[in-house]
Protein backbone atom coordinates (compact mmCIF):
# COMPACT_ATOMS: atom_id res chain seq x y z
CA UNK A 1 0.00 0.00 0.00
CA UNK A 2 1.18 3.33 -0.96
CA UNK A 3 0.53 5.70 1.30
CA UNK A 4 0.15 9.86 0.77
CA UNK A 5 3.59 11.84 1.37
CA UNK A 6 3.55 14.51 4.24
CA UNK A 7 3.84 17.22 4.47
CA UNK A 8 1.87 17.84 1.42
CA UNK A 9 2.61 20.62 -0.47
CA UNK A 10 6.19 20.85 1.13
CA UNK A 11 9.14 22.63 0.34
CA UNK A 12 12.30 21.01 0.75
CA UNK A 13 11.61 17.75 1.80
CA UNK A 14 8.69 15.17 2.02
CA UNK A 15 7.93 11.74 3.39
CA UNK A 16 6.93 8.96 1.22
CA UNK A 17 4.88 5.93 3.36
CA UNK A 18 4.63 2.63 2.15
CA UNK A 19 3.51 -0.78 3.44
CA UNK A 20 4.40 -4.42 2.02
CA UNK A 21 2.57 -7.51 3.24
CA UNK A 22 4.99 -9.88 0.93
CA UNK A 23 8.93 -9.88 0.40
CA UNK A 24 8.74 -7.43 -3.28
CA UNK A 25 11.55 -6.24 -5.05
CA UNK A 26 10.07 -2.47 -4.99
CA UNK A 27 10.84 0.85 -7.39
CA UNK A 28 10.15 4.14 -6.23
CA UNK A 29 9.89 7.28 -9.17
CA UNK A 30 9.32 10.49 -9.52
CA UNK A 31 7.77 12.08 -12.39
CA UNK A 32 6.52 15.53 -13.38
CA UNK A 33 2.85 16.14 -14.85
CA UNK A 34 4.14 15.80 -18.32
CA UNK A 35 5.20 12.15 -17.17
CA UNK A 36 8.76 12.37 -17.72
CA UNK A 37 11.22 10.60 -14.92
CA UNK A 38 12.43 13.21 -12.64
CA UNK A 39 14.48 11.22 -9.89
CA UNK A 40 14.30 7.46 -8.91
CA UNK A 41 14.66 6.89 -5.18
CA UNK A 42 14.91 2.86 -5.05
CA UNK A 43 14.98 0.28 -8.06
CA UNK A 44 13.86 -2.51 -7.53
CA UNK A 45 15.32 -2.75 -4.07
CA UNK A 46 14.45 -6.33 -1.83
CA UNK A 47 12.09 -5.29 0.79
CA UNK A 48 10.70 -8.02 3.63
CA UNK A 49 7.02 -7.28 4.85
CA UNK A 50 6.56 -4.08 6.78
CA UNK A 51 6.57 -0.50 7.02
CA UNK A 52 8.80 1.95 5.47
CA UNK A 53 9.32 5.50 5.27
CA UNK A 54 11.77 7.20 2.44
CA UNK A 55 12.91 10.40 3.25
CA UNK A 56 12.89 12.87 -0.36
CA UNK A 57 14.87 15.79 -0.34
CA UNK A 58 13.37 17.52 -3.63
CA UNK A 59 16.53 19.20 -6.09
CA UNK A 60 16.85 23.01 -6.57
CA UNK A 61 16.47 22.50 -10.18
CA UNK A 62 12.47 21.33 -9.43
CA UNK A 63 10.16 24.29 -9.71
CA UNK A 64 7.17 24.30 -8.17
CA UNK A 65 4.27 22.15 -9.15
CA UNK A 66 2.63 18.98 -9.16
CA UNK A 67 4.27 16.23 -9.31
CA UNK A 68 3.68 11.96 -9.71
CA UNK A 69 5.48 9.31 -7.32
CA UNK A 70 5.00 5.90 -8.51
CA UNK A 71 5.33 2.50 -6.54
CA UNK A 72 5.56 -0.35 -8.19
CA UNK A 73 6.18 -3.74 -6.40
CA UNK A 74 7.16 -7.22 -7.66
CA UNK A 75 6.53 -10.22 -5.63
CA UNK A 76 9.20 -13.05 -5.80
CA UNK A 77 9.12 -14.90 -8.79
CA UNK A 78 7.02 -11.86 -10.93
CA UNK A 79 3.90 -14.10 -9.40
CA UNK A 80 2.37 -10.46 -8.84
CA UNK A 81 2.51 -6.79 -9.36
CA UNK A 82 1.03 -3.45 -7.42
CA UNK A 83 1.60 -0.18 -8.81
CA UNK A 84 0.19 3.09 -7.46
CA UNK A 85 0.75 6.33 -8.15
CA UNK A 86 -0.24 9.38 -5.84
CA UNK A 87 0.27 13.61 -6.37
CA UNK A 88 2.48 15.96 -4.57
CA UNK A 89 3.02 19.32 -4.70
CA UNK A 90 6.46 21.46 -4.42
CA UNK A 91 6.49 24.61 -3.36
CA UNK A 92 8.99 27.26 -3.35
Amino acid sequence: ELKQNYPNPFNPSTTIEFTIMKSSDISLRIYDIKGELVEELLDYERFAPGDYYVDYQSSKSLSSGVYLYQMTAWTENRKEIFIDAKKMIILK
